[in-house]
């Protein structure tokens, strides 16, 4: 009983939940990532 509701209810939310963080997390990471270089080369041209 209890382990068919693990599986029924569970394993969806968690692959529907993967699937939102996942882009959540590329989009954080491209946005620190263009950060990133732009601070390097603000550094660059300051001297």
């Amino acid at each position: 009983m209890f382990q068919n509701l693990f599986i029924n209810v569970w394993v969806p939310l968690m692959l529907h939940y993967t699937q939102v963080y996942w882009e959540i997390w590329v989009g954080m990471g491209l946005i620190g990532f263009a950060m990133y270089k732009s601070r390097s080369a603000d550094k660059r041209s300051k001297g």
